[in-house]
C-alpha cells in the first residue's frame, strides 16, 4: 500500500471560478486556495483506493460539498468555534474505493453555519492511497476457506502459515491494524477472533496492536502451549501480566468514576456507560447527529512539566461502522502533532500516535472526530499519554506494579 501527497499547487488540480491564492507557511503546500463564491469547484483526478482532503478550519469559514465520480455529494463545514485558524486538518475522507482512476469534485456552496461569519472554503493538499488491490499482503502459505483466504481484511501482514478455521482463514476476524506474527492456532470458532475460552492454542499466539488475542482475554479453562503474548488485560488465567510497566499521564483514562475532562464537540452527546468497556467497567459513549463533519469528543488535558519530551498516546475505540480521525494536539494554539484515520469495527481496537514532540508547559490532549458528516455511535476507553515513544500497551490501574499519575 502506498500513500502519495498531492499539493494544492500541483498542476493536476483544477480550480474553476474566483479562487484566490494565499501564501501561508502554516499550510503544508505553502499556499491556501480559497473562494466564497457558490458553484466554484476544485477538481482532482487520482488513481487509487482512497483520497483524504486537508486544509484549515476557522471561525469564519463556510460549507463545501464533496463528490467522487459524480456520486452523492457530502456537505462538509470548515467552521470551528474559537479564535485562530487550525491548519493541516483532515477535512474529508472518501473511505474505501475500488482500485482505479477516480475524480473528486469539491464545490463551494456559498453558505456557512450560523456561528461563522463568511462562506470561504479552501484546500491545502490531498493524500491519495493505493492499496494495490485488496490491500492485503500475504507472505507464506495461506489456508483455504469457503470464501477466500484473507478476503476483505485490509492492513494485515501475515509473515508465516495461517491456520484454518471452520469459517474462513482469518477473513473478517482480524481487526484492522493488527499485525500477525508467527504461527496462528486453529480455533473452533474463528482464527484469532471472538471468544477463545475453552479453545486449545498451540504454538505462539499472535501479537495484536490492541491485545494479545482479539476478544476479551484467554480465560480459565484454556490450554496454552508455548509462549503467550503479553496482554493488556489478562495474559494467562489468574491475571498474570507480563507486559512493561509504564506511567500513564492521562488524568481520567478509563472513566471509572465520572467523565471529568471529556468534552463533546459541536453536534455530539457523550455519556458514561457500563455496558461495554475495553478495560474495567465503563467507557465513553459518543453519539454524533451527522449534520456536519468534525463531530466527536476531546480527551482530558494534561500539562507536561519536563522541558522536552518525545511522547506517544493511545486510545481504544469500538463501533458498528464509520470513519474517525484520532488527532493529538497541544496548547497554546491548538497545534496538530499527529493524526490517524480509523475504520470502526465492533471489536475494540487500539489506536496509537507515536513520535509526538512535547515541550514543558504545553497542554496535551486527543480529539476523536468524524472527517465527514456521519450519524455515529461509538465507544472510547483506555486513553493513555506517555513520556516515551513508541507507545506501550495500555496499563490498567488494577494491574500490580502499574501506576496512575
Amino acid at each position: 500500500m502506498t500513500t502519495t501527497t498531492v499539493m494544492g499547487t500541483d498542476g493536476s488540480v483544477t480550480y474553476t471560478g474566483t479562487f484566490l491564492d494565499w501564501a501561508n507557511v502554516l499550510a503544508l503546500s505553502g499556499h491556501w486556495h480559497y473562494t466564497d463564491t457558490g458553484g466554484d469547484t476544485i477538481t482532482v483526478p487520482f488513481t487509487g483506493t482512497q483520497i483524504d482532503v486537508y486544509g484549515n478550519e476557522s471561525f469564519n469559514l463556510g460549507n463545501a460539498s464533496y463528490a467522487v465520480d459524480g456520486g452523492s455529494p457530502v456537505t462538509v463545514s470548515q467552521y470551528v468555534a474559537g479564535g485562530d485558524a487550525v491548519w493541516q486538518q483532515l477535512l474529508w475522507s472518501s473511505g474505501s474505493l475500488t482500485n482505479g482512476a477516480h475524480t473528486l469534485v469539491v464545490t463551494c456552496l456559498g453558505t456557512h453555519e450560523s456561528g461563522s461569519t463568511d462562506n470561504n472554503i479552501g484546500v491545502d493538499y490531498f493524500l491519495v492511497t493505493d492499496s494495490g488491490g485488496s490491500g492485503v499482503t500475504v507472505i507464506g502459505v495461506t489456508a483455504e476457506s469457503d470464501g477466500a483466504a484473507l478476503a476483505g481484511v485490509t492492513k494485515v501482514v501475515v509473515p508465516g502459515p495461517v491456520a484454518e478455521s471452520d469459517g474462513a482463514a482469518l477473513a473478517g476476524v482480524v481487526n484492522y491494524g493488527c499485525v500477525v506474527v508467527g504461527t496462528v492456532a486453529t480455533s473452533t470458532s474463528a482464527a484469532l477472533g471472538g471468544n477463545v475460552s475453552g479453545n486449545v492454542v498451540v504454538g505462539v499466539p499472535a501479537t495484536s496492536v490492541s491485545r494479545a488475542l482479539p476478544g476479551s482475554f484467554i480465560s480459565t479453562g484454556s490450554t496454552v502451549v508455548g509462549p503467550v503474548a503479553s496482554s493488556v488485560s489478562l495474559a494467562l488465567p489468574g491475571g498474570v501480566y507480563t507486559g512493561p510497566y509504564i506511567e500513564n499521564f492521562c488524568p481520567n483514562p478509563s472513566v471509572e468514576v465520572d467523565l471529568t475532562g471529556y468534552a463533546g464537540l459541536t453536534g455530539t452527546a457523550i455519556t458514561r456507560v457500563g455496558t461495554n468497556a475495553a478495560y474495567g467497567h465503563h467507557s465513553v459513549q459518543v453519539v454524533t447527529n451527522g449534520l456536519a463533519s468534525g463531530q466527536g469528543v476531546s480527551t482530558p488535558l494534561v500539562t507536561y512539566l519536563d522541558e522536552i519530551i518525545l511522547g506517544s498516546a493511545g486510545v481504544d475505540l469500538s463501533g458498528e461502522t464509520g470513519t474517525l480521525v484520532v488527532s493529538a494536539y497541544t496548547n497554546p494554539g491548538g497545534v496538530l502533532l499527529a493524526s490517524k484515520t480509523v475504520l470502526l469495527t465492533p471489536a475494540w481496537q487500539r489506536v496509537t500516535l507515536d513520535g509526538l514532540d512535547l515541550f514543558g508547559g504545553d497542554e496535551f490532549y486527543l480529539v476523536i472526530r468524524t472527517p465527514f458528516a456521519q450519524n455515529l455511535t461509538f465507544l472510547v476507553d483506555a486513553v493513555q499519554y506517555e513520556e516515551n515513544s513508541p507507545a506501550s500497551m495500555y496499563i490498567d490501574g488494577d494491574q500490580p506494579g502499574c501506576e496512575w499519575v
